[in-house]
């Protein structure tokens, strides 16, 4: 992996830079009701996530996309996989603090015919 330095710092560099600052500002602040290694593991999968399907889809042989300002990868792609981990951990979150039950999932499972299901 071979990382350049940016061509120059405009407006990219800086969504990617702000948003980092306020989303882990945002999950800081929120009252811990996940233990701390849960916490960061949910950050390592979705920084994983988000450099697994980049990677996937926008590398290789068919190169779809470029993410910033130039078709190399820089510093600044890196950086903003970062931005990516704090959603992953927002999800459960909200997941465990608004108590979403899984009551459609185990209809749907029942619907096809999951008898492996168990409540």
């Amino acid at each position: 992996m071979n990382l350049s330095p940016y061509e120059h710092f405009d407006r990219n560099e800086w969504f990617i830079t702000i948003g980092i600052i306020c989303t882990y500002t945002f999950s800081y602040f929120l009252p811990s009701k996940l233990k701390a290694e849960v916490t960061f593991l949910l950050f390592l999968w979705g920084f994983s996530v988000a450099k697994f399907w980049d990677f996937t889809l926008g590398g290789g042989v068919f190169d779809f996309y470029d993410v910033n300002d130039s078709p190399h990868y820089d510093v600044f792609d890196f950086v903003s996989y970062f931005l990516y981990a704090p959603f992953s951990y927002f999800f459960i979150y909200f997941y465990e603090v608004f108590g979403i039950k899984a009551k459609k999932s185990r209809n749907l499972c029942s619907r096809l015919g999951c008898n492996s299901y168990r409540s």
